[in-house]
């Protein structure tokens, strides 16, 4: 064996001896280490796995979509009030939000989807809707249910809320 060989041995064999002795001395020193604090001092246990929940980030607001159906025109106006007295319109072309200028400036507001309209930050409990449309209008008032959400896990913030209603607009035979 040449010399460079017997000196990597040699440094093997220290390190495992080095390894061995300071694990031997951890499991020796070890189960005296909560009575090392001192009188009246107390380890704290570590949370087991059950014990500790890690929330994501995720955000939410609340939404309700109102699904559109029946006899739906392909440009419409969609208006709603709450019984608080909530009001807002919008002006709907194929899914597609013609939207007044001041719109957007309050955190809820509406959107217009292919399916219908979509509440945004906004979960009103009872509110009249109505659809104009050039031939006619139909107006309903609305209970939506809502499902409640934690999408941070079950202790996390946000509690979220979302709902799904539709409103089926009557053809003309039905006597809108």
């Amino acid at each position: 064996m040449s010399e460079k060989e017997h000196g990597n041995t040699m440094l093997k064999k220290k390190s495992i001896n080095v390894l061995l002795f300071f694990s031997l001395l951890t499991v020796l020193i070890m189960p005296g280490c909560d009575r090392a604090m001192g009188p009246g001092l107390e380890a704290t246990p570590l949370p087991t796995s059950h014990e500790v929940e890690i929330c994501t980030e995720r955000d939410c607001g609340p939404t309700l979509s109102v699904r559109l159906a029946g006899d739906v025109p392909d440009a419409y106006s969609f208006a709603y009030e709450t019984t608080g007295g909530a009001r807002r319109e919008v002006r709907c072309q194929d899914g597609v939000g013609e939207y007044p200028t001041n719109h957007f400036d309050s955190m809820s507001h509406l959107l217009c989807r292919t399916y219908g309209i979509q509440f945004v930050n906004l979960s009103p409990e009872e509110m009249t809707v109505t659809v104009r449309w050039e031939d006619g209008e139909f107006s309903q008032t609305l209970k939506p249910v809502y499902r409640v959400s934690h999408p941070n896990g079950p202790s996390c913030p946000p509690t979220c809320r979302s709902g799904s209603i539709t409103l089926t607009i009557p053809t003309p035979a039905d006597g809108s």
